[in-house]
């Protein structure tokens, strides 16, 4: 009956989880970029819609479905930017049409919602599998903002490329840029690299071009 979300405006210096119990809650966490990432932005719009359907399951089933669809199209504006959430959004409310009352409404959302997470972190995976052969032995990457768990289901897209080859001795380690005005790669990248033991260098933005013109990428 509650979204669990990691509050990532507090990292690096504080791991904080909070606890959000109405939908209008992880709106609110969206916008504030609580949680950001298109795809977790989209599993959390998700989820958000469930518990509306929670908040709403006591009233009479045609009132209840008009309430769920406000609150549905409420959530897909909260980052508009952010496709995968209108889209996640869009593909629970299609598959909850077969429910014919709030309740069997309500578990319809839930299990499409952990359904989606599920073929996220396979997705993920699969990225991780196939963009690690593209990077050779003793390899030092450059990565910009934030691809990784914290802005997915929990593995990473660009990172989990970094991820894998990882994994397999390929990399060497990682130069990741602060990706300013909200620092995603100093306060994320970074954090989340260190964090599962990769090797880790920050440098400015302003540095980028003349870290790539040495060779040292």
């Amino acid at each position: 009956n509650r979204l669990r979300l990691l509050d990532q405006t507090l990292l690096p210096a504080c791991v904080r989880f909070v606890e959000l119990r109405r939908w209008t809650e992880v709106v609110s966490a969206i916008t504030s970029m609580r949680v950001r990432g298109a795809p977790a932005i989209g599993l959390a719009g998700a989820y958000a819609v469930a518990l509306a359907a929670q908040e709403f399951k006591n009233l009479p089933f045609q009132v209840f479905s008009a309430k769920l669809a406000e609150a549905a199209s409420e959530i897909s504006k909260a980052r508009p930017t952010a496709v995968n959430l209108s889209w996640t959004v869009s593909s629970v409310m299609k598959a909850s049409q077969v429910g014919s009352n709030p309740k069997q409404v309500e578990q319809i959302l839930i299990s499409e919602a952990e359904s989606l997470e599920h073929e996220e972190l396979q997705a993920n995976r699969a990225i991780g599998e196939e963009g690690s052969n593209f990077i050779p032995y003793g390899a030092t990457v450059l990565t910009h903002c934030n691809s990784g768990a914290l802005a997915t289901a929990g593995f990473g897209t660009a990172l989990g490329v970094i991820r894998v080859a990882w994994e397999k001795g390929n990399l060497k380690n990682v130069i990741a840029t602060e990706t300013r005005p909200l620092f995603q790669g100093a306060r994320l990248t970074a954090w989340e690299l260190v964090h599962i033991g990769i090797p880790t260098t920050l440098i400015v933005d302003s540095a980028a071009a003349s870290v790539l013109q040495s060779g040292q990428v």
